[in-house]
C-alpha cells in the first residue's frame, strides 16, 4: 500500500469494480471511518458482504469502539463482544457502559443469526461485565447480565451480584 493518496484513489475507482468484487475491494483497504462510509454509500449487496467478511481484528486501536458500534448495527454482536473485550486490555482504554450493555443486550438477544467467533465466549463475556461493574454500569442490568449468561460463565466467573440479589432478596428466587 501506498499510503493515504493509495487508499484514495482507490476509494475514488471502486464503483468502476464489478459488484461482486468491490467487497473485496473494501476489505483490503484500512479498517477506519472512511472506508465504512464509502461501503455504506455503495450497494446494499455490497455493505451487507463486507460487514459480514470484516475482521474483528483489523480495526486499529483508536477506532475499535466506531467498529464495534458498526458490527452490531450491522447484527455482528458475538464479534463486536470480542472486539470489546480485546480492546479492553489496551493501556488507557475506556469503553462506555452504554456499549457494553448494548453489546451484551444484543448477545442475549433471540434473533442472533452470527456464530459465535472461535475463542472464549465465557471469557469475553466475563470480561465485559467485569468492565461494566468497574464503570458503574447499573446494579439491576448487571444482576439482569449475571442471570441471562449464568450457564456460559458458572465454571469462570461467579455472579456476584446475582447471588448478593438473591441472598438480600430472596423474593427474587421465585421470580426467576
Amino acid at each position: 500500500i501506498a499510503g493515504l493518496d493509495w487508499v484514495a484513489s482507490m476509494l475514488r475507482r471502486a464503483r468502476d469494480v464489478p459488484v461482486q468484487y468491490r467487497a473485496h475491494l473494501y476489505l483490503a483497504l484500512p479498517t477506519e471511518p472512511g472506508t465504512w462510509q464509502a461501503v455504506d454509500r455503495d450497494a446494499t449487496s455490497v455493505a451487507d458482504q463486507y460487514w459480514q467478511s470484516a475482521g474483528l481484528l483489523t480495526a486499529p486501536p483508536e477506532h475499535a469502539l466506531a467498529f464495534a458500534e458498526k458490527l452490531l448495527d450491522h447484527r455482528r454482536p458475538w464479534s463486536a463482544v470480542a472486539l470489546l473485550a480485546q480492546h479492553s486490555h489496551r493501556q488507557g482504554t475506556e469503553i462506555p457502559v452504554t456499549l457494553i450493555e448494548q453489546a451484551l443486550r444484543a448477545v442475549a438477544g433471540p434473533d442472533i443469526d452470527e456464530p459465535h467467533p472461535p475463542g472464549s465466549i465465557d471469557y469475553d463475556l466475563g470480561v465485559l461485565l467485569d468492565r461494566f461493574e468497574a464503570a458503574g454500569g447499573s446494579s439491576d442490568t448487571l444482576i439482569e447480565f449475571e442471570y441471562i449468561f449464568f450457564e456460559v460463565l458458572q465454571h469462570t466467573r461467579p455472579p456476584k451480584a446475582l447471588f448478593g440479589a438473591l441472598a438480600t432478596q430472596p423474593e427474587l428466587f421465585v421470580d426467576l
